[in-house]
């Protein structure tokens, strides 16, 4: 395990599903869907979420984020998911557990598509179990 890794009792899921949703751990093959979201959402999120200051990324660039984020799922670094509407499949926005508030410790964020709030999706992502 590395400097600042997160070590689970459990395994992490991969994959978890709430009544309307799919979490999932991001594959290189969501940027152009991650794309379209982000930019979409850039001044809702830009304010209040420390990626957005690299926002603008090519769809190249996020390919490469996206494989970052499941290198580091992975070695329980962190753990970012897509959360997806399950009858859709339409990208709703991201739960992450962040393992930045020390040791053993995991701090929770998210972000939703500025068309997709006031739904509750970030609330039930962040109740979801596994």
């Amino acid at each position: 395990m590395t400097s600042g890794s997160v070590k689970s009792k459990k395994p992490v899921a991969y994959r978890v599903e709430t009544d309307r949703l799919v979490l999932r751990c991001w594959s290189p093959e969501d940027a152009p869907a991650l794309r379209v979201a982000l930019d979409a959402s850039d001044q809702h999120l830009r304010p209040w979420i420390p990626f957005m200051k690299d926002e603008p990324r090519s769809l190249e660039q996020t390919v490469q984020w996206l494989r970052m984020h499941r290198a580091n799922f992975d070695s329980d670094v962190m753990y970012r998911y897509g959360v997806f509407e399950k009858e859709s499949k339409s990208l709703l926005g991201e739960n992450m557990l962040l393992g930045r508030v020390g040791p053993g410790g995991l701090e929770l964020g998210y972000w939703t598509h500025v068309k997709s709030g006031g739904h509750g999706y970030a609330t039930e992502a962040s109740c979801a179990r596994y």
